[in-house]
């Protein structure tokens, strides 16, 4: 199922097949956020003065058509997310987490009015809160749910997140910065650093990324009009463990590169440069020609060299003029991913992974829904 806020109220649709299973039309809705496939839907208005607000959270049951409990803000809500066990609200200024069984504040996080983005584990046995509130680096803080405490800030990026997403097991992190070049994937709780995945040379604007259910594919979409499918295989930690037994012994600049920026166990430097690339005035000795030439490798800046030489490549792509718009993209079952946009088309394309092809098999023109999706 989706949830749709529009310019009336809000809908909620079974996709296959499209089938409208809920309406209201009250008051323009800017978030219309669904706990799964419940009966449960949390709303935020786009105005003062209607049923749904820009400063009140309206839990609404779509069974009894009422709302269940409201809360009010001092200042717009821009984030609302749920799991089974957390209810997420946040403004420029605060975070509050809910416990969603009895809508109890367990505690709020003050962010000093530079929240950027924010994401919430589906979770298993724990439940992890991301969220990014520095509009100048790529840092991101990641709080333990279940106890209600900071679990580590991982330096992500040089440029700042704007898009950051969990894997359904919540033991994966992705990240992707302003420049759109390099996603991250970092694992959880620890903090570490497990892929390198290389979009492109050129700066662009990730519009969405999502694991798949099993966690081995990552997709991603830009303003570019590119959909990306990375395969996720061994991570770079086991990969730097099988390069450090085979170098056992050696003294080799390779060794040497392989072991750069390993001691910090929480905090991981960023893949972009904060200069515009441009050519060397001449060479400046083994360690300045290298990172110079590995800064010019699929667009990977230079203080990372070994980055530049592990960084995965898309497995697949598709190109078309409909990604350009302002998209959310998702993995279905049998290899389907489906991408549902701002204007509110909606597409479904087919992975093939003996091919690695990505082909469109279906689309609908949902005109109703136009600037709906947040």
């Amino acid at each position: 199922c989706v949830s749709i806020g529009t310019n009336k109220g809000f809908k909620i649709l079974a996709v296959n097949p499209f089938t409208l299973l809920y309406s209201l039309e009250s008051a323009p809705v800017s978030i219309a956020e669904m706990l799964y496939n419940t009966n449960i839907i949390a709303v935020v208005g786009m105005n003062e003065r209607a049923i749904f607000t820009l400063k009140r959270l309206t839990i609404w049951d779509t069974n009894t058509q009422t709302s269940r409990i409201d809360f009010s803000f001092n200042s717009p809500i821009t984030y609302v997310k749920m799991n089974k066990e957390r209810l997420i609200a946040a403004t420029q200024y605060n975070i509050d987490i809910y416990n969603l069984s009895n809508m109890h504040k367990l505690f709020s996080i003050d962010i000093n009015g530079s929240l950027v983005r924010i994401a919430l584990s589906p979770g298993l046995s724990k439940y992890y809160l991301a969220y990014t509130a520095n509009i100048l680096k790529g840092e991101v803080t990641v709080y333990d749910l279940t106890t209600c405490t900071k679990q580590l800030t991982i330096n992500a990026h040089k440029k700042p997140i704007i898009q950051m997403k969990f894997n359904s097991k919540s033991n994966f992190l992705a990240t992707a910065s302003s420049e759109g070049k390099t996603i991250r994937v970092f694992s959880i709780p620890s903090g570490k650093r497990l892929y390198s995945l290389r979009r492109g040379m050129y700066v662009t604007e990730i519009y969405s990324l999502s694991f798949d259910p099993t966690s081995t594919l990552i997709g991603l979409t830009s303003v570019r009009g590119t959909l990306h499918i990375f395969k996720l295989g061994a991570s770079e930690t086991v990969q730097s463990e099988s390069r450090e037994k085979q170098d056992s012994g050696s003294d080799s600049e390779d060794k040497m590169l392989n072991n750069d920026k390993r001691d910090n166990k929480h905090h991981l430097d960023g893949e972009e440069s904060d200069e515009e690339e441009k050519g060397s005035g001449g060479f400046c000795g083994g360690w300045c020609g290298l990172k110079f030439l590995f800064s010019k490798i699929g667009g990977i800046v230079a203080d990372d060299p070994v980055e530049a030489l592990t960084a995965k490549t898309s497995l697949a792509k598709f190109t078309g003029e409909n990604i350009k718009k302002p998209n959310i993209v998702g993995f279905d079952k049998d290899d389907k991913v489906i991408l549902f946009c701002k204007d509110g088309s909606y597409y479904e394309y087919k992975f093939d992974p003996a091919k690695n092809e990505i082909k469109e098999i279906q689309s609908t023109n949902l005109s109703e829904f136009k600037n709906s999706l947040d």
